[in-house]
């Protein structure tokens, strides 16, 4: 089962990426995700509450990368 839902989610995250990059977060399209992951809409939605959500488990690691650079810069 976990490798179940680890594969599905990788399969969201990447169609995500993918999503993101080419369409920006304004024009992104859960449907279109969903169509490149090979899911329905409605397991995008078990596992992610929504596009925001989707979006900052794609970003919130490099956003904090950033951020704690930034601050060591300051320090600095």
């Amino acid at each position: 089962m976990e490798d179940r839902y680890n594969g599905t989610v990788t399969a969201i995250l990447e169609a995500g990426k993918k999503e993101f990059l080419t369409y920006g977060y304004e024009k992104a399209s859960l449907r279109r995700i969903a169509k490149e992951a090979s899911v329905t809409t409605g397991a995008i939605y078990g596992y992610f509450p929504g596009k925001k959500a989707l979006f900052d488990a794609l970003t919130s690691d490099t956003a904090q990368e950033l951020l704690k650079e930034s601050n060591r810069n300051i320090e600095n």
